[in-house]
């Protein structure tokens, strides 16, 4: 059992459909991932960068005013 001699098999057409469909599969994934990683690290990059300049101005919809007095 350790030993076997050569064994007269082969691979069907299906079987290599499959392999190729797991392939093509596997490497949209992994490109998907990528841009849904690179989203993150832009959007977070974006926000800790806005914050710093909006920090100075009043949130919108903020004149200064009280509201209470029209």
């Amino acid at each position: 059992m350790a030993f076997s001699n050569s064994a007269f098999a082969y691979i069907d057409p299906g079987t290599g459909s499959m392999v190729l469909q797991m392939a093509v599969a596997g490497i949209l994934a992994g490109l998907f991932y990528i841009k849904t990683a690179w989203s993150r690290i832009r959007f977070f990059f974006t926000n800790l960068f806005s914050r710093e300049k909006d920090d100075a101005k009043p949130p919108a919809g903020e004149t200064g005013r009280n509201s209470d007095e029209d």
